[in-house]
């Protein structure tokens, strides 16, 4: 008999000879033992997420579930960094509305601001959001992003892109319900200041801020007095006023901006494409990218043109702390200096001279979505690739790739420890950790442990953190 099922010393087959009951058991002495089951309570010092085994004389802790590392007796860490998840009103707590990120930006305190769409209650905001969270992960506040029209009625703002300012403002662009371009500024508590609405159809696709607080917008929009198209760069002061507006492809027919950046200096660098010649520059076939650089009080400094027989269009601009310009793009090329597999990442000099241009090999399934460049020069692409699993059903793979300042790729990193991650967002802080927001289809994926199940329908939105190594943290 074993000793954990002696209760006498003279029970038949009982070897116990000693006073004392075994570890793990209890009884005054060895004549009564009662085994104590050690999982019963806090589940035996385990993780919450892992099962407790009892044993003789102890207890043993399971491995941690999917999508956590770590271990049972130490604690199971989440691959995520955040997760932000909406309810619905109509189903169990635990249910799931849609949430879809747009755009991911830090500010000077480490602040994470995240701004998209919720279809469910994000902590008392629905429909278009600014969630922002402090550098510890916890939520500081959450906003509507909505405006009152002509007609008295509130309107919901469609967010685009988002930046802050060294005051922790928010400033999000986009376009409201009835299509005119806006750009909205939310103070460090997530109060409205304003919303500048510059009466022009269409949207602003990007926004960036300078070192003294200046705000750049660009996109394509329409003037319904004069009936002219234009694709504009503007700067608008820390009021909402607009102080200045650019159009690179002035008297050009096709194409637009679609990225602004800014560097230390206060110089703005927008990136689009065109069909057209642009400051005695000729595209070299199809669509080419250009790349346009100004000072603050919106002076040119200089224009440039890159392509190649196919059409070449950006996806994404960044620019480094010396005031490179890094362009990722996508194109069609036959042949030309850009001539490459399916899409490109390039870099201009601070007199936008070409550095380096490196071809990058995307498949038919694979999409490029991001891209940010860190203080010492390094280079980061985001991109989703669709596949089909072992049970045939649709996924998706985000990772990131790092390129350093000579266009050699570092590394490349798988985001999260399984798939259905899809678009989303990427940003880059001051130590060179990468941040990246996806949207994950949760109708296709279960994961384990905590609240996360059930799961009903819905997106909801995971951060990552990479370190400079590419390591998840």
């Amino acid at each position: 008999m074993a000793d954990a099922a002696c209760t006498r010393k003279a029970d038949a087959g009982c070897l116990r000879n000693d006073s004392s009951c075994p570890t793990g058991d209890s009884g005054a002495d060895a004549v009564t033992c009662t085994v104590v089951d050690e999982c019963r309570t806090n589940n035996g010092g385990c993780d919450p997420l892992v099962t407790c085994t009892n044993t003789t004389g102890g207890r043993t802790c399971g491995a941690c579930p999917q999508d956590y590392h770590g271990d049972g007796d130490t604690g199971c860490i989440p691959f995520w960094l955040l997760r932000i998840r909406s309810r619905l009103a109509d189903l169990p707590s635990t249910a799931s509305a849609d949430d879809t990120a747009s755009d991911i930006a830090l500010d000077g305190s480490g602040n994470i601001h995240v701004t998209g769409v919720t279809a469910g209650n994000l902590n008392g905001v629905y429909d278009r959001f600014v969630a922002t969270y402090d550098r510890s992960r916890h939520l500081q506040w959450t906003s509507t992003l909505s405006w009152v029209d002509a007609h008295g009625s509130r309107s919901p703002v469609q967010p685009a892109a988002l930046t802050s300012d060294s005051g922790a403002n928010v400033y999000v662009a986009g376009r409201t319900y009835d299509g005119r371009a806006a750009l909205m500024k939310l103070g460090a508590a997530g109060e409205q200041k304003w919303i500048a609405d510059p009466g022009l159809s269409n949207a602003w696709t990007h926004v960036a801020t300078d070192t003294k607080d200046g705000v750049y917008v660009v996109g394509s929009t329409f003037d319904p007095n004069t009936m002219v198209r234009s694709s504009i760069v503007a700067k608008i002061d820390s009021t909402g006023q607009t102080q200045w507006t650019r159009d690179p492809r002035a008297g050009a027919s096709g194409g637009g901006p679609t990225r602004v950046a800014s560097d230390a200096n206060g110089n703005v660098y927008v990136c689009g494409w065109t069909a057209d010649s642009l400051d005695g520059a000729t595209p070299q076939g199809g669509y080419d990218v250009f790349i346009a650089k100004y000072d603050r009080d919106g002076q040119n400094q200089w224009l440039r043109l890159f392509g190649s027989s196919g059409d070449d269009t950006p996806v994404d601009m960044a620019i480094d702390a010396s005031g490179n310009t890094y362009v990722l793009g996508t194109t069609k090329a036959a042949s030309g200096a850009m001539a490459t597999p399916d899409a490109f990442l390039l870099k201009c000099g601070t007199v936008g001279d070409l550095q380096w241009m490196r071809p990058i090999a995307v498949g038919s399934s694979e999409v490029l979505i991001d891209l940010a460049a860190d203080a010492n020069g390094n280079a980061y692409v985001m991109s989703s690739t669709n596949a089909v699993s072992a049970t045939n059903t649709n996924v998706a793979y985000v990772s990131v790739a790092a390129y350093d300042g000579k266009g050699a790729q570092r590394w490349t990193q798988p985001i999260g420890p399984r798939p259905f991650d899809q678009g989303g967002c990427m940003t880059v802080d001051a130590d060179a950790n990468v941040y990246v927001a996806t949207n994950v289809h949760v109708g296709d994926y279960q994961p384990q442990g905590g609240d996360v199940s059930p799961w009903y329908f819905g997106d909801d939105v995971f951060i990552y953190k990479l370190d400079s190594a590419g390591n998840q943290l």
